[in-house]
Formats: C-alpha cells, sequence, structure tokens
C-alpha cells in the first residue's frame, strides 16, 4: 500500500475518534492551492526518509541531517502558517504542522491508527520537534494543550485533503 492511500485509510478511522465540535472544515476547505498542498505532503516524506536514515545508521551525520530537514519542513509550514494566517485562521501555527507532519509519519512507521496516539505522545512528538529545531530543554509536559488540539486539527486536515 502507497504512503498516500495508507492517509486515504486513516481519514475514516481519525474522523471517527476526533473530539466533535473541534474541526471547522468550512474554514480550512480549498485554502491551500495543489503546490501549497504539495509541499506539506512531500514535507511529510522528507520527515520520513531522513527518520527512516537515522533509525537505520544512527549516528552524527544522519542525525544531524534529520535535524536539517525538519528545519526545511519549519520553513514550509510557516509558508503555510502565512496562508492560513492571510486567510484570518491565526490558531494553527508552523509547530502544528511540523508535528503533524510528524505524526502522519510515526502512525505509518509504526502501523498504528494515527488516532491512537495520546496527548502525552503528542505533546512528546511536539517537543522533539522543537529540540530538532534547535530548542534547549524543552519539557513535553510543558507544551499546552491547546497546541495538542490544534495539531490534532491539522491531522485531521492532512487526513481529509490526500492526494491522489
Amino acid at each position: 500500500m502507497g504512503f498516500f492511500n495508507f492517509l486515504k485509510n486513516q481519514k475514516e478511522k481519525y474522523t471517527d475518534n476526533l473530539v466533535r465540535g473541534t474541526w471547522r472544515e468550512d474554514l480550512y476547505e480549498g485554502l491551500l492551492p495543489d503546490e501549497l498542498q504539495f509541499l506539506m505532503y512531500d514535507s511529510v516524506r522528507l520527515i520520513k526518509a531522513a527518520c527512516d536514515r537515522a533509525a537505520a545508521n544512527p549516528n552524527r551525520k544522519t542525525i544531524s541531517k534529520a535535524r536539517d530537514t525538519i528545519t526545511k519542513v519549519m520553513k514550509v509550514a510557516i509558508r503555510v502558517q502565512d496562508l492560513l494566517s492571510d486567510n484570518d485562521i491565526i490558531d494553527i501555527k508552523a509547530e502544528h504542522l511540523v508535528t503533524a507532519f510528524y505524526l502522519v509519519n510515526l502512525s505509518d512507521i509504526s502501523f498504528r491508527d494515527i488516532a491512537s496516539f495520546s496527548d502525552i505522545e503528542i505533546k512528546n512528538s511536539f517537543a522533539t520537534n522543537l529540540i530538532g529545531l534547535g530548542y534547549d530543554n524543552v519539557d513535553p509536559s510543558e507544551i499546552p494543550a491547546i497546541s495538542v488540539v490544534k495539531t490534532k486539527e491539522t491531522v485531521q486536515w492532512l487526513l481529509s485533503h490526500p492526494m491522489d
């Protein structure tokens, strides 16, 4: 099964488990042009490739490249955040996008339903990405609950707009 078929299969499971009332499809529908949407999915692929390389051969070079990849993905996420802001959606931040990309990848490689990730696991992923971006001493317990909710919303968006 291809990676994007995996995303399509995850959509229904995630939607069924999503807390009702948090997703606002009417605000997000049609906002991202195809080129930017492709960049988002390409970001998931980049994270997947970097994590695979680092896991297969964990050394300073592969870990450094994984960190560089997260930095590149953050640049894409900032572009997406700016586009959302231009459309009066100011509560989805680049950090939520990068964490959503990371969780989609983690779900794929661990063969887990993406909705099965606990709030603690989402906070840990959020903190991991912040550390990858160069932040020091990120304590997952200090990640605000709203960031978990916004990350879940972003994952929902990714799953409801799969690339063919």
